[in-house]
Protein backbone atom coordinates (compact mmCIF):
# COMPACT_ATOMS: atom_id res chain seq x y z
CA UNK A 1 0.00 0.00 0.00
CA UNK A 2 1.13 3.04 -1.39
CA UNK A 3 1.50 6.36 1.37
CA UNK A 4 -0.88 7.88 -0.47
CA UNK A 5 -3.51 5.12 -0.01
CA UNK A 6 -2.46 4.86 3.62
CA UNK A 7 -3.25 8.62 3.84
CA UNK A 8 -6.65 8.78 1.85
CA UNK A 9 -7.65 5.44 4.44
CA UNK A 10 -7.30 7.73 7.55
CA UNK A 11 -9.25 10.31 6.06
CA UNK A 12 -11.75 8.16 5.58
CA UNK A 13 -11.63 7.33 9.33
CA UNK A 14 -11.75 10.73 10.51
CA UNK A 15 -14.75 11.07 8.22
CA UNK A 16 -16.45 8.18 9.60
CA UNK A 17 -15.63 9.39 13.06
CA UNK A 18 -17.56 12.77 12.25
CA UNK A 19 -20.29 10.92 10.79
CA UNK A 20 -20.65 8.94 13.97
CA UNK A 21 -20.53 12.34 16.16
CA UNK A 22 -22.87 13.73 13.77
CA UNK A 23 -25.67 11.15 14.02
CA UNK A 24 -25.26 10.52 17.66
CA UNK A 25 -26.09 14.83 17.65
CA UNK A 26 -29.02 13.94 15.78
CA UNK A 27 -29.85 11.02 18.02
CA UNK A 28 -30.14 8.24 15.22
CA UNK A 29 -28.05 5.27 15.49
CA UNK A 30 -24.15 5.34 14.08
CA UNK A 31 -23.61 1.44 14.09
CA UNK A 32 -26.53 1.59 11.54
CA UNK A 33 -24.48 3.51 8.92
CA UNK A 34 -21.65 1.11 9.43
CA UNK A 35 -24.27 -1.90 8.97
CA UNK A 36 -25.22 0.17 5.43
CA UNK A 37 -21.65 0.20 4.74
CA UNK A 38 -21.06 -3.61 5.50
CA UNK A 39 -24.16 -3.99 3.59
CA UNK A 40 -22.50 -2.57 0.43
CA UNK A 41 -19.56 -4.49 0.69
CA UNK A 42 -21.80 -7.98 0.54
CA UNK A 43 -23.57 -6.72 -2.05
CA UNK A 44 -20.45 -4.82 -4.10
CA UNK A 45 -17.45 -7.10 -3.32
CA UNK A 46 -15.19 -4.32 -5.29
CA UNK A 47 -16.62 -0.88 -3.09
CA UNK A 48 -13.62 -1.32 -0.67
CA UNK A 49 -10.94 -1.55 -3.55
CA UNK A 50 -8.58 1.73 -3.29
CA UNK A 51 -8.22 3.70 0.01
CA UNK A 52 -11.44 2.64 1.84
CA UNK A 53 -10.50 1.23 5.22
CA UNK A 54 -11.76 -2.43 5.75
CA UNK A 55 -15.32 -2.50 7.04
CA UNK A 56 -14.41 -4.14 10.36
CA UNK A 57 -12.23 -1.46 10.94
CA UNK A 58 -14.42 1.15 10.83
CA UNK A 59 -17.18 -1.07 12.59
CA UNK A 60 -14.38 -0.96 15.05
CA UNK A 61 -13.71 2.95 14.95
CA UNK A 62 -17.38 3.58 15.61
CA UNK A 63 -18.01 0.96 18.83
CA UNK A 64 -14.91 2.69 20.29
CA UNK A 65 -16.10 6.40 19.88
CA UNK A 66 -19.82 5.35 20.75
CA UNK A 67 -20.54 5.55 24.41
CA UNK A 68 -21.17 2.04 25.76
CA UNK A 69 -25.38 3.32 26.88
CA UNK A 70 -25.86 4.17 22.63
CA UNK A 71 -24.92 0.93 21.29
CA UNK A 72 -28.19 -1.18 21.89
CA UNK A 73 -30.42 1.97 20.77
CA UNK A 74 -32.60 0.92 18.15
CA UNK A 75 -31.97 2.35 14.94
CA UNK A 76 -34.62 4.74 13.48
CA UNK A 77 -35.13 6.01 10.45
CA UNK A 78 -36.03 9.59 9.49
CA UNK A 79 -39.41 10.78 7.99
CA UNK A 80 -37.64 11.95 5.15
CA UNK A 81 -36.27 8.70 4.13
CA UNK A 82 -39.16 6.27 5.05
CA UNK A 83 -41.18 8.99 2.88
CA UNK A 84 -38.78 8.09 -0.16
CA UNK A 85 -38.73 4.78 0.62
CA UNK A 86 -42.29 4.46 0.74
CA UNK A 87 -42.75 6.22 -2.73
CA UNK A 88 -39.96 3.84 -4.49
CA UNK A 89 -42.17 1.27 -2.69
CA UNK A 90 -45.01 2.20 -4.27
CA UNK A 91 -43.77 3.18 -7.47
CA UNK A 92 -42.05 -0.24 -8.29
CA UNK A 93 -45.29 -1.81 -7.45
CA UNK A 94 -47.49 -0.36 -9.80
Amino acid sequence: MTAQLVIDALIELECDAFATLTLLYMNYQPLAFIEGIEGIGRDFPLHGVGFHPADAVRRRLVEQILPAKYIQIKPSISLSLQALKDTVKNSCAE
